[in-house]
């Protein structure tokens, strides 16, 4: 009876011992709290016109990934790359409605413990909206500011038609490298901190090198250099009512055209800035009928093409204010370098300088 009694013990030990799987499943931390920043109910929004879905999560554990559902289904899903930051961790995720109509948007947040966290459900309305022809609108009549005394420039800045450049070879010695090092496009990442970004060994120099040592948060939000400057590009811009677009030449492949919403007058700086691949064929001076009707300053050519294919951008930019100008490949040219958290970019012709930022907003110096 007690050897009997002695193995039904060994036996109850063994059982209960290391040697045998923990079966309990382990709980997680709190859930990532997570909310949608943009767009919000009533904000306009168009079947087959791309919009943004920001999202801002938080947790103390760090945010491993966020997944965007619309109507239920999984749309897209994003990682973060840094999941050992615990701050927040902000994601633009672009959506394109196919059609008009109501759309529950969703996102949800994993930490890296798997916990998971969901937003409030936000319920959009696309709807389309149909653009008055300009020659309906009466003009208002444009307050210019009275520029100071800038020195001539060669050549004098007109209208641009432009052609295919051929680039000269670098000199012997000075740097090259493939432009652009990667484009930097405007997805926010989490919110930068000091020394988040690891030190390229780079330093920008001249006008950069003097705003982004003393800009407030210049530092901070760019990082550092991830090339050197590009100082011999070729450029236009164009100003409309509620912004500007900036293309700029890429020999190695297609130009590029910035969007940047909110330049007015003694307006500094504004919350949205977009880059797109150039789609113009190089065939038709103007690409839609709104174009057309506003004569020489359109916008025509690759300026036009974008803002005719795009009806949000019309929305946001409104319609152009003066001439389409540039150097036409010839002195003086603009400049552009890529950082880490972001662009900076500079016209020789209006002398301003852009920063602009990954989270999306961006600054205006003008010297």
């Amino acid at each position: 009876m007690k050897l009997k009694l002695m193995i039904l013990l060994f036996m109850t030990s063994l059982a209960c011992s290391s040697f045998w799987p923990d079966e309990t499943p382990v709980v997680s931390s709190t859930p990532p709290q997570v909310s949608i920043s943009s767009p919000t109910v009533g904000d306009l929004v168009m079947p087959k016109l791309e919009t943004t879905i920001q999202s801002t999560s938080v947790d103390l554990e760090g945010i491993a990934k966020v997944e965007l559902y619309i109507n239920g289904a999984l749309e897209r899903i994003d990682a973060n790359t840094n999941t050992t930051n615990s701050g927040p961790f902000i994601v633009a995720q672009p959506w394109t409605p196919p059609v008009k109509g109501f759309y529950v948007i969703q996102v949800k947040s994993y930490d890296t413990t798997g916990a998971i966290g969901e937003s409030e459900p936000l319920t959009l309305e696309v709807t389309e909206i149909e653009l008055v022809p300009q020659s309906t609108i009466t003009p208002t009549p444009i307050s210019t500011p009275v520029p100071t005394e800038i020195p001539t420039l060669p050549p004098t800045p007109t209208v641009v038609k432009r052609p295919t450049l051929t680039v000269e070879p670098t000199e012997t010695g000075t740097p090259t490298a493939t432009w652009p090092p990667g484009l930097v496009l405007p997805t926010p990442s989490a919110t930068p901190t000091l020394g988040q970004f690891e030190d390229t060994g780079l330093r920008p120099e001249g006008r950069f090198g003097d705003l982004w040592a003393n800009a407030p948060g210049a530092q901070q939000r760019l990082g550092y250099p991830v090339d050197i400057e590009y100082n011999d590009r070729t450029f236009a811009a164009q100003r409309f009512e509620r912004g500007d677009m900036f293309w700029l030449e890429n020999p190695d492949g297609i130009p590029y055209i910035w969007a940047i919403d909110g330049q007015i007058v003694d307006v500094h700086g504004g919350a949205t800035w977009n880059v797109y691949q150039e789609e113009w064929d190089s065939v038709e001076f103007y690409n839609c009928l709104a174009a057309t009707e506003n004569g020489e300053i359109g916008p025509r050519y690759g300026f036009g093409k974008l803002w005719c294919d795009r009806q949000e951008l019309i929305v946001r930019l409104g319609q152009p204010v003066d001439y389409e100008i540039g150097n036409k490949g010839n002195p003086p040219f603009a400049q552009v370098q890529f950082f880490q958290g972001g662009v900076m970019l500079y016209n020789p012709l209006t002398k301003d300088t852009f920063m602009l930022f990954n989270q999306g907003d961006w600054l205006r110096f003008a010297e």
